[in-house]
């Protein structure tokens, strides 16, 4: 058995200038350090960049955003949102969107970051209902189109003689050198979003004679909020988020560079997927209905995928690039279904939170990776299961949070932590997680220092102290065992 003990100490200063052009870079600033941290998933990265992007130009307005709008957003933690719906509470109506600099928790540099997510408008009152007159006059439209063409010659585009193609038929992509793609969305307050999105990769064919779909990938989305008894209600393309993300979470991932006070994630309502990655998202309904302190929201997803196939027809792992530009690749196109179900039960009164959540996966072909040494206990079946239960509960200044969650087999895998902040922003996070080396979980995505959640142990300390205006300090310390081998 091999085992590995790793220590990681990262210490990020980071100065923030005032000005607008400072404000305004903030973010994107931000995005670019976590695309560019080594074990990212460039998806996790595209979705958040996605949905910050629309966000900034259609802005929260601090007089009318609820509470439930705030837990959306991702560059908020839980206790900065508790402090934000609490200050607005006392200090309404804003006149400036300077006057977060006045609420506590909010550090600097926080604050700098999300400036460009709000606005202030005139008080009004809440507008509780919506008619099909009102969302077709006063809803707004927005069109994004995207061209890219490489000036650089590469092998896949070279023109080969026919007897060289029918030998080697995949040494030539099928389509033009260009990447180009559609996205059009609509909103309607924050009561109804429509989208459609349409991508072709470079090399992919577009409209060409036995392509007639144009685009390679199209998605398209309907995502509606208090509607009848419902909440929330998502048809087409979605994400979701449960607990810590023990089970699921398809939505974003844990960044330990983000700092101390993110690590703690908290179950979402359901969200469109607006991006173009042709992986990691559900296709189907889920709903959120509440009741009283209660929320229910169920979902069901039913979509081909990609997979590589054995001989045998079974699948050995997931394509999750989206690539068709290659014969070979083509056949690897949505060539598997993949069917998910499941509920989440979240009862929330004060400062306490207790969920408990069920997913259950099948796929049209056995799932059966290649057998190597350091995959011996994956999944290797058609169907799967997982539940949890997670917790949080805020105190003044504290924050204790956690899930424990149970595989099909058995094994139990269990995160937990407690967190300290200061009024001046200073924060102080413990984290103790254990992932069995036997524990699977197909969507699951929570703090951890490899892409799976199994085979790991780890205790991670981090803070963050702003020692002066303009200036955040953070810092971690994160020791690592692996009780079996990571690669073959």
């Amino acid at each position: 058995m091999k085992k590995q003990l790793t220590a990681c100490i990262a210490l990020l200063l980071f100065g923030l200038f005032n000005g607008l052009n400072a404000q305004e870079a903030s973010w994107h600033t931000y995005v670019e350090q976590l695309a560019e941290e080594e074990g990212m998933d460039a998806q996790t990265v595209e979705n958040l960049y996605t949905e910050l992007l629309y966000l900034e130009s259609n802005p929260m307005d601090l007089n009318s955003v609820t509470g439930e709008q705030l837990e959306r957003f991702l560059l908020l933690s839980t206790a900065e949102v508790t402090s934000l719906v609490t200050f607005l509470e006392k200090n309404r109506p804003l006149y400036t969107v300077y006057e977060l600099r006045n609420v506590p928790y909010l550090d600097f540099q926080t604050i700098e970051r999300i400036l460009p997510f709000f606005r202030v408008g005139e008080a009004q009152k809440e507008q509780l209902g919506f008619s099909p007159g009102t969302i077709v006059r006063d809803g707004l439209h927005e069109l994004q189109l995207r061209f890219d063409k490489t000036l650089t010659p590469r092998a896949g585009y070279t023109s080969y003689p026919d007897s060289v193609l029918e030998r080697y038929p995949n040494r030539k992509y099928r389509g033009e050198d260009f990447y180009t793609s559609l996205r059009y969305s609509y909103r309607y307050r924050d009561k109804v979003q429509a989208g459609i999105t349409a991508e072709k990769d470079a090399g992919e064919p577009f409209l060409r004679s036995g392509y007639p779909k144009g685009y390679d990938h199209y998605g398209i989305h309907l995502l509606l909020r208090d509607i009848g008894l419902f909440k929330t209600v998502a048809l087409g393309d979605y994400r979701l988020s449960f607990g810590q993300g023990l089970i699921l979470n398809n939505d974003y991932g844990v960044s330990k560079s983000w700092g101390s006070d993110q690590v703690a994630r908290r179950t979402q309502q359901p969200k469109r997927h607006f991006s173009t990655s042709e992986s990691g998202f559900f296709r189907g309904v889920a709903a959120l209905l509440p009741a009283g302190d209660l929320d229910i929201t169920a979902f069901y997803s039913s979509r081909k995928i990609d997979a590589n196939l054995s001989e045998r027809g079974e699948i050995t792992s997931f394509k999750t690039d989206g690539l068709h530009r290659t014969p070979l690749e083509r056949e690897k196109k949505r060539n598997s279904r993949e069917q998910v179900t499941g509920v989440n039960l979240n009862y929330r009164r004060g400062g306490l939170q207790m969920g408990i959540s069920g997913i259950y996966h099948t796929y049209s072909r056995m799932y059966n990776p290649t057998l190597q040494a350091y995959n011996l206990y994956y999944l290797r079946d058609s169907t799967h299961l997982n539940g949890s239960v997670d917790y949080s509960w805020q105190l003044p200044g504290f924050l204790f949070a956690g899930e424990t969650a149970i595989a099909r087999n058995g094994a139990v895998a269990t995160l937990n932590m407690i967190q300290y902040r200061s009024t001046g922003g200073s924060t102080l996070t413990l984290l103790h997680r254990h992932y069995p080396i036997s524990y699977n979980a197909l969507y699951g995505q929570a703090f951890s220092e490899g892409s799976v959640l199994c085979n790991e142990s780890g205790l991670y300390l981090g803070g963050s102290i702003s020692p002066f205006r303009g200036v955040t300090l953070n810092s971690y310390i994160d020791l690592v065992h692996h009780p079996w081998m990571r690669f073959g």
